[in-house]
C-alpha cells in the first residue's frame, strides 16, 4: 500500500476505530460500502482537502466491488480533481455501462475524462452528446458546465487533434530522483549559466516546518540544487530566511543568480525578491515596490539586462468580463524605480487566464502558459515574439506536443543558448505529482529565434490601468467618446528624437513648425468625497514637472468639482505634469502623470479623483522615503525583529522613526471594505496598541520604537465573519519613518468549516494557557459577543504521553478554552467540546520544542449560525 493509502486508511481508523478482526469478517462488497460511508465521513470532517486520500478510499471500494456505481463515479470525479486525471475514463465508463442515466452532467465529466486521456474525438463525441441533453431537458448548470464552456471544451479536443497529429520531435526527459520526489515538485528558475535550479516543492524530506495543509500535503518551500556535472546535487532547503511555516513558493531568477523572485500571499497574493548574500544566504524578502497591488500577482519574469519585469495579475483592466490572469509589464526608471504596470493587451491575453511568463534571453521571445488560446485543455505553452516594426506582439504559437499535453503545463523557462528548456508537467512516467522535466529543443525550432538585442520600445504598449496617486487615493480612468483616452506614461520622461528633452528648438523656444497644425490636450479632473462620490469644491495646482515649467496652469472650473485644462501644443511633448489637490477637510492629494504626444485632433483625458475626509494623520506624509510606495524600503532588516538589533536602549531609540502600519479590512466574497473590531498587541503588553480608524475599514496604527523587538499581533473581528488572527514581523526602526501596509480580506461565516486558534498556545502536559493566549482568547470571546453562533471546540496534543493520557489532556485544553469563555459571559449552550488527543497534528511531533507547541492548540468549528451568510 503506498503512502497516500496508507495516510488515507490512517483518517479512517482514526475516524472511527475499525478492528481488522471487525474488517475481515466483511464480504466484499460490504467492506465496498463501509469504504464508502468512512469516505464520507472524511469529506465530512475535511471538505476540502484530503483528495487524494479520498480518491483511493472509492477506487479500493471499487476493487472490493466492481460494481458498485458511487464508489465508480466518486473515483472518477476524484481523479478528475487530483492528478492522473486520465485514469478516471475506466470508473466514469464503469458508470455510463451500469447506468447512463446516473448524474445529469455524467456525459460532460466522460468528455473531460477522455480529453485528458487524449481521446480528443471520443470526447467531443461525449461533449456534444452532453450539449444535446442540455437542449432536450435543460437543467440548473454552474459555469463550468455550460454551454459555453462545453464548446469551449469542443474547440481544445480539436486542437488536440491537430497538435497530436503533427507532434514536434521534443526530447523531454525527467531530471531525475536527486531533484524530483514523490511529492509535487514545480517553478523551476535556472541562472544564466544552467549552474543553479531553483524550484518549489510540497515534500517532506528537508521541509524546515513540517507544516502540513488541509489537503494532507506539506506546505510549499523553496529548494534549490546546485549542478554537478550532467546530473544535480540532492537539493537543499533555502533556508529560513526567506521560507515560512506557511506557502512558500519561487517564481524567477535573475540571469545572473543573484535575484529571486518569490509569491507570498499577502494582500491576495503579491511578488517578493531576494538578494543573493556574500555568504551564499539569501536575504530577507521585501515586497516588489510599484509592481504589487491589492489583486493578485502570481508570476513573474526579469529581461536578460533587468530593465523590464513581466508578471501575471487579475487586476482590473483584464481581457474578458470576468476576473482573470493576464500578463503585465513594467519598465525600470533612470530613478532605479519601476514605471507603472501595464497590459500586453489582447496581442497576448485573453478573456481566460495568462500566467507564467518568461522573455527569453534573446529579449524578444516570450514564453507564457495560457488556458485561452488553442490549448488542447487547461494550460498550454504558448510563445510569441515583440515585432518591433508593428509595434506589437506576433499570434502566440502553441509550442505543441509532446511538450504540451491535454493538463497542466506551465512556468517554461529556456537556457541562454536556446538549446534546451525547463518546465513541470504531469507525466505517466514521473516520480509522484507534478516533477520536472528537462527538454532538448530541436534545431528548426531554434533557427525560429529572433536573436537581435532588445532595441523594441515598451513604451509604446496600451494600458487600461490607472496608478494610485503618492497619498494612496485612487484615480479612475473615465471613458469617452468620440476622443481617445491617452494613456499616462510611467514617471521618467522619453525623450525621443529630443535630445534635451525639452520640446524646444535649442534656442530655449518652442518649435513653432514643429507644432503646427498639432491640436490641444484637454486635462479634465473630477473631484469628489472617497464615500459619498459628491463633487467637492477644490484648489487643484497643476504644473509641468518635467522639464520643470514656469508657475501652475491656468484652469476652469465649469462644473462643481470639475477642472479642466487646456495644455497646448507649444508645451513639451510628452511632457511629466504634477497635480497636488487641496480642499477643506480631506487629505491633500498629489500625484504625477504623462500625456503621449500631440496629433492633429483633439484629445481628451479625463480623471475621476477620489478624496479621503482628513482624520488627522499621525505622520507628516512627507516623511515616508522616497520611493517607498507604501512596501518596506530597500536597505531595512526585517531580520532585526526576530532580536538582531541593538537598538533596544533608550538612547539608540532617541534617533529612530516611527512605523506607521495600515490594515484595510475587506470582504473577500466582495471585495468592499468592512468596518471591524481591530487590536494590534505586542508580546508581553496586555493593552492593545491605540489606532485611527481613517476611513471604512481602514485602521492605523504609530508604532513607536519604545515598543521594542517583540511580535505583533493582530485580531479582527466583524459580524457574521470569521475570526482573522495574523501575525506581523516589522522591519527594523531606522532614522526615517516606514509605512506597512496590509489588506485583511474576511470570509464570510459558513457551517462546518474548521478555524485554528492559532496563537492559543499551552504549556507542556498541562491545560495551562501561555501568556501570549490571553490575547485570542479575548478575540474569541469578542467573536462569540458579535456573532450568533455555535460551535465547537477541538483540542490537541502532540505526542509526548500515552494515547489515553494525551485524549484526557486534549478534552481539557478544549474545556479550558470553553470555560474562559463561559467566565467572560458566552452562554454554554452554544459551546461543547472534544478532544481528539494526538491524532491530528500539524507539524512534525520531532523532538523540537516549537513544533510540539504548535500541535498542542485548540479549533473551532461552526455548528450553528444566524449570520447572513448561511
Amino acid at each position: 500500500m503506498n503512502m497516500k493509502l496508507r495516510l488515507g486508511f490512517s483518517i479512517l481508523v482514526l475516524l472511527t476505530g475499525i478492528t481488522t478482526r471487525g474488517w475481515a469478517q466483511l464480504d466484499s462488497a460490504q467492506q465496498a460500502l463501509e469504504l464508502i460511508a468512512l469516505a464520507k465521513d472524511t469529506e465530512k470532517f475535511n471538505p476540502n482537502g484530503a483528495l487524494t486520500q479520498l480518491r483511493e478510499m472509492y477506487a479500493q471500494a471499487v476493487n472490493f466491488d466492481p460494481n458498485n456505481i458511487e464508489a465508480n463515479f466518486e473515483a472518477g470525479l476524484l481523479y478528475l480533481r487530483t492528478d492522473n486525471r486520465d485514469k478516471a475514463v475506466p470508473y466514469l465508463e464503469r458508470v455510463k455501462t451500469i447506468n447512463p442515466a446516473h448524474k445529469t452532467d455524467l456525459f460532460f465529466d466522460l468528455g473531460r475524462a477522455h480529453q485528458y486521456a487524449g481521446n480528443f474525438e471520443q470526447a467531443i463525441e461525449y461533449y456534444e452528446n452532453f450539449i444535446q441533453q442540455l437542449v432536450e431537458s435543460p437543467v440548473n448548470l454552474s459555469s463550468s458546465t455550460s454551454a459555453g464552456k462545453v464548446e469551449q471544451h469542443i474547440n481544445e479536443c480539436r486542437s488536440g487533434i491537430e497538435l497530436y497529429a503533427n507532434p514536434i520531435d521534443y526530447d523531454i526527459q525527467n531530471v531525475g530522483n536527486s531533484i524530483n520526489s514523490e511529492w509535487p515538485d514545480y517553478a523551476p528558475a535556472l541562472d544564466r549559466r544552467e549552474s543553479l535550479m531553483v524550484f518549489t516543492s510540497r515534500r517532506q524530506s528537508g521541509n524546515i516546518n513540517q507544516n502540513v495543509y488541509s489537503d494532507l500535503f506539506f506546505y510549499e518551500e523553496i529548494f534549490f540544487s546546485d549542478r554537478n556535472g550532467s546530473s544535480w546535487d540532492y537539493p537543499s532547503n533555502i533556508g529560513e530566511i526567506v521560507n515560512t511555516r506557511y506557502h512558500d513558493s519561487n517564481l524567477a531568477l535573475s540571469s545572473s543568480g543573484d535575484t529571486l523572485f518569490l509569491y507570498s500571499d499577502d494582500n491576495n497574493g503579491d511578488i517578493y525578491f531576494s538578494e543573493r548574500q556574500p555568504d551564499g544566504g539569501w536575504s530577507q524578502p521585501l515586497p516588489v515596490p510599484g509592481i504589487n497591488s491589492s489583486y493578485k500577482e502570481n508570476s513573474v519574469s526579469i529581461s536578460p539586462d533587468g530593465n523590464i519585469l513581466f508578471f501575471s495579475s487579475d487586476r482590473p483592466g483584464h481581457e474578458g468580463s470576468s476576473p482573470n490572469m493576464d500578463i503585465y509589464y513594467a519598465k525600470k526608471l533612470s530613478s532605479g524605480n519601476w514605471g507603472r504596470p501595464r497590459t500586453l493587451g489582447p496581442a497576448v491575453n485573453t478573456s481566460e487566464n495568462e500566467e507564467g511568463p518568461f522573455i527569453d534571453y534573446d529579449g524578444v521571445t516570450l514564453y507564457f502558459s495560457s488556458s485561452g488560446w488553442n490549448t488542447m485543455g487547461e494550460h498550454d505553452i504558448f510563445k510569441t515574439y515583440f515585432d518591433s516594426a508593428a509595434g506589437d506582439w506576433t499570434q502566440p504559437v502553441n509550442m505543441g506536443y509532446p511538450l504540451n499535453s491535454p493538463d497542466d503545463d506551465i512556468y517554461f523557462v529556456t537556457t541562454p543558448d536556446g538549446k534546451r528548456g525547463y518546465y513541470a508537467s504531469v507525466r505517466e512516467e514521473g516520480y509522484g505529482y507534478l516533477d520536472i522535466y528537462e527538454v532538448k529543443i530541436p534545431d528548426y525550432i531554434q533557427e525560429m529565434r529572433d536573436v537581435d538585442p532588445l532595441t523594441h520600445d515598451y513604451h509604446n504598449f496600451s494600458s487600461q490601468e490607472q496608478p494610485d496617486d503618492l497619498n494612496g487615493d485612487r484615480i479612475q480612468e473615465v471613458e469617452l467618446a468620440g476622443n481617445p483616452v491617452l494613456n499616462p506614461e510611467d514617471t521618467t520622461p522619453e525623450n525621443g528624437d529630443d535630445p534635451n528633452g525639452t520640446g524646444e528648438n535649442g534656442n530655449g523656444q518652442p518649435d513653432n513648425a514643429a507644432t503646427a497644425g498639432l491640436q490641444p490636450i484637454i486635462v479634465s479632473m473630477k473631484i469628489v468625497d472617497e464615500g459619498t462620490q459628491e463633487p467637492l469644491p477644490a484648489e487643484p495646482v497643476l504644473t509641468l514637472f518635467e522639464p520643470a515649467g514656469n508657475g501652475a496652469l491656468p484652469y476652469s472650473n465649469p462644473q462643481p468639482g470639475i477642472f479642466m485644462w487646456e495644455i497646448s501644443p507649444d508645451m513639451p511633448d510628452a511632457g511629466q505634469y504634477q497635480l497636488a489637490i487641496t480642499s477643506d477637510g480631506y487629505r491633500p492629494s498629489q500625484f504625477r502623470f504623462g500625456l503621449e504626444s500631440f496629433t492633429t485632433q483633439v484629445q481628451e483625458v479625463k480623471r475621476l479623483i477620489s478624496l479621503r475626509p482628513d482624520a488627522g494623520e499621525p505622520v507628516a506624509t512627507n516623511t515616508t522615503p522616497e520611493g517607498d510606495n507604501g512596501n518596506t524600503p530597500e536597505g531595512s532588516n526585517p531580520n532585526a525583529r526576530n532580536g538582531n538589533t541593538n537598538g533596544n536602549t533608550s538612547e539608540a531609540n532617541s534617533n529612530l522613526r516611527g512605523i506607521v502600519v495600515t490594515y484595510r479590512v475587506r470582504d473577500a466574497s466582495t471585495g468592499r471594505p468592512l468596518d471591524a473590531d481591530v487590536k494590534l498587541s505586542t508580546t508581553g503588553q496586555s493593552q492593545p496598541i491605540p489606532f485611527e480608524k481613517i476611513g471604512e475599514g481602514e485602521y492605523q496604527w504609530s508604532i513607536d520604537p519604545a515598543v521594542g523587538d517583540g511580535e505583533l499581533f493582530l485580531n479582527v473581528v466583524a459580524k457574521d465573519f470569521t475570526l482573522e488572527s495574523r501575525r506581523l514581523n516589522l522591519p527594523d526602526f531606522t532614522s526615517q519613518v516606514q509605512r506597512v501596509n496590509r489588506y485583511i480580506d474576511l470570509s464570510p461565516i459558513r457551517i462546518g468549516e474548521s478555524n485554528v486558534l492559532q496563537y492559543i498556545f499551552f504549556e507542556f502536559n498541562k491545560a495551562t494557557f501561555t501568556q501570549e493566549s490571553f490575547f485570542q482568547l479575548d478575540a474569541m470571546k469578542e467573536y462569540m459577543q458579535s456573532n450568533n453562533v455555535s460551535i465547537v471546540l477541538a483540542g490537541h496534543t502532540d505526542n509526548i504521553g500515552t494515547t489515553t493520557f494525551n485524549k484526557s489532556l486534549s478534552e481539557q485544553r478544549a474545556k479550558a478554552v470553553q470555560d474562559y469563555l463561559v467566565k467572560n459571559g458566552i452562554n454554554p449552550t452554544r459551546l461543547s467540546f472534544i478532544g481528539f488527543g494526538e491524532t491530528k497534528p500539524l507539524v512534525s511531533n520531532d523532538d523540537e520544542e516549537e513544533g510540539r507547541e504548535i500541535n498542542r492548540r485548540v479549533e473551532f468549528t461552526v455548528v450553528e449560525s444566524t449570520a447572513r451568510n448561511n
